[in-house]
């Protein structure tokens, strides 16, 4: 396997989420600890109270749910942790596990004879040298519920990057009525539309996923250090895609802002569905850049003009 398919992969992953068309009825945000450790999404409903070290929590005060994150002891275990933070609690209700894995323990929380029932749930999630817990309950929402938000959680909850720095992420300077949100780090600019949501640090070579709420249309922006040209990268990359289906429709060299770069236009076909994609490939000094853009081909055609306005942004620095 050369260096290049976990590239592949990773994009078509990526692309795939862009195009599920499904839209969440829990929406979240994404938030960074005081530590600048980790990031996580939360409900965007949830309102924080306090945050410290590693330490977040949040309540959403119209179900009267309560959520926390924050890092395990050394040596302490997911099953014991939730254990001491039940006996140390001042109401003494009963707690039934009703799952249990390496990384959950959900309760069933019940008190004495009445017919008061709810949900207490715990996931934990190791990041780097440190193992991280999440705490969920409310009185009032769903065990499904309840489930699916934790998990969403747990799956969002990443290592911060220290090598991408965020210099400034704010409405861009072009005009009011563009309503775009700038994303400058010290690798790369660009701007998106203001109500876009980020998501960074997915893995090593993946430095964000940006896209819409109902992640109709979304990119990503890979970029890692490579001894291989230009025209390299450009036959590895196709390379892949036609290994895993793809359709090369054109590939052209062109420029963005002075960087030579290559678009690739593939297309392809899932479970029905017809794909498409559009890459701009672009090699500075040691490093190699990928803004890949990902959706039905239906929406990718309806929405060529915002894709142009976005990468026509794109700075390498």
């Amino acid at each position: 396997m050369n260096k290049f398919t976990p590239l592949i992969i990773i994009s078509l992953a990526l692309f795939l989420v862009s195009c599920s068309g499904n839209k969440k009825e829990i929406q979240y945000k994404r938030h960074l600890s005081e530590n600048k450790a980790y990031e996580v999404e939360v409900p965007s409903d949830y309102v924080m109270k306090t945050s410290m070290d590693s330490w977040m929590d949040f309540v959403q005060e119209k179900t009267n749910s309560l959520l926390f994150i924050k890092a395990l002891k050394p040596n302490e275990s997911l099953y014991g942790f939730a254990e001491d933070y039940h006996n140390n609690s001042a109401d003494k209700f009963d707690y039934t596990i009703y799952e249990e894995t390496d990384t959950s323990v959900f309760y069933r929380v019940t008190k004495g004879v009445s017919m008061f029932s709810s949900y207490c749930l715990y996931m934990s999630k190791r990041l780097d040298d440190t193992d991280y817990v999440i705490y969920l309950t409310s009185p009032t929402k769903s065990k499904e519920v309840l489930e699916e938000t934790i998990r969403h959680i747990q799956r969002s909850l990443v290592a911060h990057s220290n090598e991408t720095e965020v210099i400034d992420e704010r409405k861009s300077k072009k005009g009011k009525t563009d309503k775009f949100s700038l994303r400058n780090t010290n690798f790369y600019s660009i701007e998106y539309p203001k109500e876009w949501k980020v998501m960074t640090n997915i893995n090593e070579m993946t430095d964000a996923y940006i896209g819409s709420e109902n992640d109709m249309l979304g990119l990503t922006i890979i970029f890692f250090d490579t001894d291989y040209s230009l025209d390299e990268i450009k036959q590895e990359s196709h390379s892949g895609l036609q290994e895993m289906g793809g359709k090369i429709v054109s590939c052209n060299e062109t420029s963005i802002n002075g960087q030579p770069c290559y678009k690739t236009v593939c297309e392809n076909e899932m479970s029905g569905r017809e794909l498409k994609t559009i890459d701009y490939i672009f090699k500075k000094g040691e490093k190699m850049y990928s803004v890949k853009f990902g959706s039905d081909r239906k929406e990718m055609n309806n929405n060529s003009e915002l894709i142009e306005r976005i990468i026509n942004t794109f700075h390498i620095k």
